[in-house]
């Protein structure tokens, strides 16, 4: 399966569960008033399980198809809050605490890149980053006195950016060092989810 067609098939596959399953229950409880927070609920476990499924798989994929999958959220975060299409989605999405795609992308891969370099990644995935201050023909560059990682040149820039070993450094390299010297995973993503969900929607 190509990566477009992979993109495509979870666009649609999302879809369902957010239309259909929340407006059945808003049927049924539409007499009592705890119907957002059920259907909050429901769409929070269902968004939060199927937007984290390979979702790694669609770095650097076009706008396009990106935007593809963002509609799905702005359609989970719009019944929630019973929103008009024309309304503004950046407040719900914000009250929600949801990365946007493109944020949601980056922080699977910056956690699979993190357990790749604390050795607690499938044996495939450790050996795929070098870093910067091992490298002897790099130690008297500044990016030495860092966490950054070697980036391996490419190709084909369409896609050999998608590969992991040059997505995950790419990922990594962009990330300030207070979340890249995390001492622990907890505090990993912690951090991370701080400085994206800032980047995301310009907050402090």
């Amino acid at each position: 399966m190509s990566f477009f067609k992979f993109g495509n098939t979870k666009t649609l596959l999302s879809y369902k569960p957010f239309v259909e399953v929340p407006r059945i229950i808003i049927h049924k409880e539409k007499k009592k008033n705890n119907n957002k927070n059920i259907t909050g609920y429901l769409l929070s476990h269902l968004h939060s399980k199927r937007r984290n499924y390979c979702n790694s798989l669609l770095i650097n994929l076009p706008a396009s198809l990106i935007q593809r999958l963002q509609s799905v959220q702005n359609a989970a975060a719009r019944l929630i809050f019973n929103m008009r299409r024309s309304e503004h989605i950046t407040d719900a999405l914000i009250s929600l605490h949801w990365f946007r795609v493109p944020e949601q992308i980056i922080f699977k891969v910056a956690t699979l890149t993190y357990h790749a370099l604390q050795g607690t990644a499938l044996p495939y995935l450790v050996c795929q980053f070098s870093c910067v201050v091992a490298m002897p023909n790099r130690r008297r560059l500044r990016s030495a006195s860092t966490t950054q990682l070697d980036i391996l040149s490419i190709r084909l820039p369409t896609v050999g950016s998608r590969a992991f070993p040059v997505a995950g450094a790419s990922v990594w390299n962009s990330l300030p060092d207070d979340v890249t010297s995390a001492p622990s995973l907890p505090t990993f993503r912690r951090h991370l989810k701080r400085y994206l969900f800032c980047r995301c929607y310009n907050t402090i």
